[in-house]
This record gives structure tokens, sequence and C-alpha cells, in this order.
């Protein structure tokens, strides 16, 4: 398990697929959700952060910090996801490191008393039963604990949001993760098209006419916020942005899911970048989506982008009738792959 954390806005699309997993879990043990203090706006606020943790790409925990007072926050919403040792008590190192980073001398958390298994393991990493603080004085089977902090060495210096926790990749290591995306990976995303003939290849007739600006790939993301099939992703290592793709359920029953608008930073093609990206969107999409099936389209002319998904595991499949689109005054053959949980 190699676990990164990036601090996200509750609202992101991992965090409410984490935060939904904690309701039922939590529907299970308590018969309520714990939603009844909670405000998701407050993780927005100064001094405030939420966390989304990572194994190898994949959404596995979440929490957050609200401001209480300058020397105090609250941690809420902590989950993590089970069959996975260790992942808990990483989690809450991450949420108090990022705490002393922002001032807090002082953790505090409430559980019920039906949840014994969290209490436990709060105790286990240090945290002690304390006076009940609002809104929980009156509530008899609330249980408050809290935790005082070693200050911080630079206390204030908080990481960028959109950052993960790093480490020095080893020799041959890309260190390559998946985030929901953001507006601002627009423009970069669109510089790694170098001409109208890797457009195409790129987006086929998705918009009428090159070179696309920032504001457009937004304007038809944008189109798409309200649906709940469909997903836009962003990757990056340890030097930023590398790579792009998109998932799209094709049915109604959310087994079939599609790939596309396939792409990697054109500086660092034929690395290895594309087949890393492309396996953990894979494993998002069979593990998190439980899709049964995942297909794309690639040009007979985009040999590169062919092997690259070959190598990814996707393999070739028979069409009666092939899809021809006709760009740049040429017909293109489209290939259709897919590729199933069996493999």
């Amino acid at each position: 398990m190699s676990l990164s954390f990036i601090r996200t806005r509750v609202e992101s699309a991992d965090a409410q697929m984490l935060l939904s997993e904690l309701n039922e879990t939590l529907i299970g043990i308590l018969g309520h959700n714990g939603t009844a203090h909670v405000c998701l706006d407050d993780f927005g606020h100064e001094k405030a952060f939420f966390l989304v943790g990572y194994d190898e790409g994949i959404p596995v925990c979440c929490a957050g910090v609200r401001k209480m007072d300058d020397a105090t926050g609250e941690v809420k919403r902590v989950y993590a996801r089970k069959n996975r040792k260790g992942t808990g008590a990483a989690l809450m190192a991450e949420v108090e490191k990022q705490a002393r980073m922002a001032g807090y001398e002082r953790l505090v958390l409430e559980c019920r008393e039906g949840n014994g298994h969290a209490i436990g393991f709060y105790k286990r990493i240090g945290y002690s039963v304390c006076a009940k603080y609002p809104p929980y004085q009156n509530e008899a089977d609330a249980v408050c604990l809290e935790k005082r902090l070693k200050p911080a060495e630079n206390p204030g210096s908080e990481l960028d949001p959109a950052c993960s926790a790093r480490r020095l990749p080893e020799k041959g290591e890309h260190m390559l993760r998946l985030r929901p995306y953001k507006a601002c990976d627009a423009q970069t995303i669109i510089s790694w098209i170098g001409d109208e003939v890797a457009f195409r290849k790129w987006c086929a007739d998705r918009f009428a006419s090159y070179p696309i600006t920032a504001e457009d790939l937004n304007r038809h993301y944008d189109a798409m916020a309200d649906s709940d099939s469909f997903y836009e992703f962003t990757a990056f290592d340890e030097t930023g942005v590398v790579g792009h793709l998109i998932m799209r359920f094709t049915d109604e029953e959310k087994k079939s899911l599609r790939f596309g608008f396939v792409i990697v930073d054109s500086r660092k093609r034929g690395r290895g970048y594309g087949r890393e990206m492309l396996k953990l969107a894979i494993r998002y999409g069979f593990e998190i989506l439980k899709a049964e099936k995942i297909t794309l389209g690639v040009f007979e002319n985009n040999d590169a982008a062919y092997q690259c998904y070959r190598a990814a595991g996707f393999r070739e499949v028979g069409q009666a009738a092939p899809e021809i689109f006709h760009i740049l005054n040429e017909d293109w053959k489209c290939l259709e792959l897919e590729l199933t949980q069996s493999g």
C-alpha cells in the first residue's frame, strides 16, 4: 500500500463517493448517517480543510477538519475503506500533520457510544475522552475525544490543496495518481496538442473547429455537469499534471464504461505514462464504478495509441460495420477495443 493525500473540495467526485460510503456504513452501525451536526460548507472556511487519501490512484479514505477557534480544530467525516490495514492510522497522521501546519494546538472529535470500534481506534492513536463540547453537551450517547498536537516547525505553511504528500520516486517509477479534473487543467491539456491531425486523433469530431481554447474544453465538460454517468480525470506525478481522460457509462445499467479524450503530456510520451494512467483508470472503472466492461475507440492511423491500449490490456473486437469519420478530407477508420473484468 502506497498512500498519498490530497487536500480537495468536499464537493469533489471522490470526496462525495467516500462520504456516501461513510453514510451507508454509519447507518449499518448506528441506524443513522451521522450528518445531524455536519455542515460541509465548514470545510471551505479559514483554516479548514478536507483530505482524500489514494492508494495507487484509487480513493480509499477521507477526513475533514473545521475551525472551532484559533487553537482547536474539529475532525469530522472520517472514513477508511475496510480490508486496508493501516489506512485509518495513516489518514489520521496526515490530518494531524495538516492541522499542525495550520496552527492548531488541539484536535477534537465526536463518536457515538454505539461505535465502539471507532472509539477504540482513536484511543489507540492517542486521543482521550474529554468534556462534551457544543453541540453535544446534552446528547447522552455522544463521546467526545481530544488530542494535543506538537507544535509545527512552520505553522501556517499549509500544503498546496492540489498537491499530494510527496516522496522521491524510485528509478523508473512515475508515482502516477488520478484526481478529478479541474478547470485550471484545461490550458495545460490543450498545450499538448501539436497540430490539427493530433487534435482530431484525440477528439475526432467532438469540436467543430481547431484550435480550441481552455474555455472551449471547460464549456464542453460543463455541459455534462449534471450527469451521474460522466467523469473527467487528470493524471499527475511528482512533476505536475501529465495526462487526462474521461469516462462515461454508455448504458442505463452502468455496466459498460467508455474511455475517451485520452492524452499524455507530449514531452513524456513513449515513457510508459499512458499505460500507467490507463491501468489506474481501469482499476477505478472496475473497482470503484463497478463496470463489467470498458471500451474505447482509436483511429487506425494512430498506431502509438493503439499499441498503448493493447499494452494496458485492451483487445480489438470485430465490427460488422466499422465506424468511418470523414476528417481533413480523408476517411478515418475507427477501431473498437474493449476490456472485461475477466481480462
